[in-house]
């Protein structure tokens, strides 16, 4: 029950007034980015929030606070918010990463990678295929196989051009 009613009600205000507002991307950016700043006291207080630099893509760590680092959780999950490439960051997702990471005890990873128009699409795609490589780098002595079903990039190695991807690590997200 860790959803706020607060942030659902607010959430939808926003949404409502990105419907009545002009098709103005940067009015759309301002809207989600003003949201996103009641999430951040909203995370459930069981969670551990770290920002991070891989290469030159800023990303937010969320896993649960009972491990000292996300390092040390056994399952990671490769996070790419929604916003349809143009709009979003992991802050106006925390919230929901947050949940992610509480209920499947991961560590959840969100890359803010750059966005269109100023960048071309491909340039979102490389940030998040950059961020997996360091996490199949970084976290393969982690342990863990969290997805052994088969629903991960593990399933397909040499997806992305990632060999010796591993099955601790879950891709997700609305534009994963």
């Amino acid at each position: 029950k860790t959803w706020s009613l607060r942030w659902y009600l607010m959430e939808l205000d926003v949404r409502t007034l990105a419907h009545l507002c002009p098709r103005d991307l940067e009015l759309l950016r301002v809207l989600t980015d003003a949201a996103s700043l009641m999430a951040r006291p909203l995370v459930p207080w069981d969670i551990s929030v770290k920002e991070v630099k891989v290469g030159n893509v800023r990303c937010l760590w969320n896993w649960p606070s009972s491990f000292e680092s996300p390092e040390l959780v056994p399952a990671k999950c490769l996070y790419v918010h929604g916003g349809a490439f143009c709009l979003g960051s992991p802050e106006t997702h925390i919230q929901l990463t947050s949940q992610i990471a509480t209920r499947g005890q991961i560590a959840v990873l969100s890359p803010d990678y750059r966005r269109c128009p100023e960048f071309p699409l491909s340039a979102a795609q490389e940030d998040c295929i950059e961020v997996y490589k360091w996490m199949v780098e970084n976290c393969q002595s982690c342990g863990g196989d969290a997805a052994a079903d088969g629903n991960t990039i593990a399933s397909n190695k040499g997806v992305a051009g990632c060999p010796g991807a591993t099955s601790n690590i879950v891709i997700g997200g609305e534009s994963a």
